[in-house]
């Protein structure tokens, strides 16, 4: 994972994916209904393999283990920030799991993080004015009081 600096340009994403995963699969999310979890990185992967998890909980009994709802169904349980770097798959992540359930995050210092993160999300023409306002502040102090 050193290599190519995969542990920061795709081990991030898999971790948050494993993370939902595990708290989906564990039944952690039923057990705990009013826990609030963001995943960072735009929730990882789990947007696009949300359907895999899907499909093995319907395949393998183990995956049906503590859940009776496939996994596609808790997505907008979880928030997750918008650290995408790539303005299709924040439009995913929205059309997933709502605009309400995405809060600002610049990544800073990081060396990676989005340059101009406001002036890059005002910018994005498949969010409305209140999308924006929601995911720029408001969803954060709907979270965090």
């Amino acid at each position: 994972m050193e290599k190519y600096l995969l542990f920061n340009t795709i081990g991030n994403l898999v971790d948050r994916t494993v993370i939902l995963a595990s708290l989906v699969f564990g039944g952690v999310i039923d057990r705990f209904p009013g826990l609030k979890i963001c995943l960072a990185h735009g929730g990882g992967y789990s947007c696009i393999g949300i359907g895999h998890m899907d499909c093995g909980r319907q395949a393998r009994p183990e995956a049906r283990t503590h859940i009776e709802t496939p996994p596609s169904k808790y997505l907008r349980r979880f928030y997750s920030d918008t650290v995408t770097h790539d303005d299709s798959a924040l439009k995913m992540l929205v059309d997933t799991t709502g605009a309400e359930r995405i809060l600002f995050c610049t990544d800073w210092p990081a060396d990676m993080r989005i340059e101009n993160p406001v002036q890059w999300l005002n910018g994005l023409d498949f969010l409305t004015s209140d999308e924006k306002r929601m995911i720029l502040g408001c969803n954060a102090g709907m979270v965090f009081r």
